[in-house]
């Protein structure tokens, strides 16, 4: 069939690109062809606004699909690595000879913006293109860009869609603590090397609850201040992976970590007993518990030293035994469910006991005791540690040197590098890529937050070239780790976060 069609353009607005799509439809309401006309201008003489379209993302959501069955599995974001991005753009105006654009940029979803770039745009030209520096914006989960075009008049906007930005950076996670006992992964990473000062720079953590009770959820932020200037540089800035406002050519990142148990660092420490210890958070009995994040010490005496609480259907028991909160440096109270000597053994129970909001006694921690081969004697230690999240008033301190990610050497060689593992936080593996510039003896070793090694990964000679190495860590708990790689007289190390 052929025909025509009277387009009645005095119906619609202004517009520099308009179109028009043909769509041939059946009976049964499904496409079966479609056609679209060049764009063409629209003008009746009105003052109509402008147009802009951001063309070609190269960072558009992808959607996963089962390959077995097809369906959906989930959509995630693409991550741009690139350090300059360029992006092709359409604006135009049916009665101004010029645009003025602004190129913005949000590194929290689009929240807040802040001006990149100002430039002048012809209105009778179709398409055009900008290249924006990524190293100099803040890395961030959720980036967003947006291109304004305004005529003098009226002001339009383009938004890409939200992605995440991990543009390289040389980094550091070398930090001494100066108060409170909190941790957190903690990235220094450097945007710009000519800008840095050597200064020594402070870290204070501040943390506010939003609501009260149970409903209770903190809110933790962050500032930083020139020590050696004694000048606050910013504060307020909530702690997270996205990247700190810039201050003499470094950014900071920081990921706090989830408290719980340490598992790795918890256990007799002192004696021969092989006596287990199941310590939990959580029970039938009490629901959830305050899970405080405190370390805890159960040392075993000869004689009867103290007497467990009679609450909550326990009875009071004599224990040959106590407990001290390290953290605090205070005794504390437990409830104790015994077989009747007073010394841990198998299918024995206990609570560890601590003020609640309303400063009543409540179970902390709650420990079963299994079976062992040698029983708990005096003398002998039971050493309980936690992870500990960042707390109001917790402080950390850095020096504004790149050679800080650096043992020994104090510079850092262009010819043995370590990168970072990828990817960074994880829950079961992850990579470790190191560079060598020539055959040298190797040792790739992992510590956990103590300074205890975890897992030697290299150990032996190695040509020069590119390596990378899988760290595996199915038995291993969350929190923080340091990887150390020594190549001859070369030290570099790096921090991860592990999180299941």
């Amino acid at each position: 069939n052929t025909g025509s069609y009277n387009f009645d353009s005095a119906a619609y607005a202004d517009t520099p690109f308009g179109i028009i799509r043909l769509m041939l439809i059946g009976e049964d309401g499904r496409v079966y062809a479609r056609e679209r006309s060049t764009p063409f201008q629209i003008n009746n003489g009105s003052s109509g606004a402008p147009v802009v379209q951001l063309l070609d993302f190269i960072f558009r959501d992808q959607v996963i699909i089962d390959p077995a069955t097809g369906a959906l599995e989930h959509r995630r974001r693409r991550v741009v690595t690139d350090t300059s991005l360029t992006l092709r753009f359409r604006a135009g105006d049916t009665d101004s000879p010029s645009l003025d654009m602004t190129l913005l940029y949000s590194s929290d979803g689009g929240a807040t913006f802040e001006t990149v770039d100002a430039f002048s745009h012809g209105a009778g030209i179709d398409l055009g293109s900008f290249t924006v520096d990524m190293v100099s914006l803040a890395n961030t989960p959720e980036a967003q860009l947006r291109l304004d075009v305004s005529d003098g008049q009226s002001t339009i906007s383009a938004l890409t869609p939200v992605f995440t930005k991990d543009t390289p950076r040389n980094s550091s996670s070398f930090v001494e603590p100066v108060a409170g006992n909190g941790n957190a992964v903690i990235s220094i990473n450097f945007v710009d090397p000519e800008r840095l000062t050597g200064h020594r720079y402070r870290i204070d953590f501040s943390v506010t609850e939003n609501g009260g009770g149970k409903t209770a959820n903190q809110v933790k932020t962050y500032g930083v201040t020139d020590v050696d200037l004694g000048t606050e540089l910013f504060s307020g800035f909530p702690v997270s992976l996205r990247e700190s406002p810039e201050f003499d050519g470094m950014r900071l990142s920081i990921q706090d970590i989830e408290p719980g148990l340490d598992s790795t660092g918890t256990g007799w420490t002192v004696g021969d007993t092989d006596l287990d210890v199941t310590i939990e958070a959580e029970t039938g009995v009490f629901g959830a518990l305050l899970a405080t994040p405190d370390d805890y010490r159960i040392t075993m005496t000869e004689e009867v030293a103290d007497t467990s609480q009679a609450l909550f259907g326990f009875r009071a028991q004599p224990m040959r035994f106590v407990v001290d909160n390290v953290t605090a440096g205070e005794p504390r109270d437990v409830l104790f469910s015994d077989r009747g000597d007073g010394v841990p053994g198998f299918s024995d129970r206990m609570y560890i006991l601590e003020e609640d909001d309303t400063g009543e006694l409540a179970p902390a921690w709650f420990f079963t005791f299994g079976r062992s081969t040698v029983a708990p004697e005096a003398g002998d230690v039971f050493e309980m540690v936690t992870r500990k999240p960042i707390s109001d008033g917790d402080s950390f301190e850095f020096v504004g040197t790149i050679g800080v990610g650096v043992e020994e050497d104090g510079l850092l060689s262009d010819d043995f590098r370590l990168g970072q593992n990828y990817p960074n936080p994880f829950s079961q593996a992850t990579t470790i890529p190191y560079h060598l510039a020539s055959a040298a003896d190797v040792e790739l070793t992992v510590f956990d937050a103590l300074g205890r090694r975890v897992a030697v990964l290299v150990d032996g000679q190695q040509p020069g070239g590119d390596h990378q190495v899988d760290w595996k860590t199915a038995r291993m708990p969350s929190g923080v780790y340091f990887y150390r790689l020594k190549a001859g007289s070369f030290r570099q190390t790096r921090s991860l976060l592990l999180l299941k």
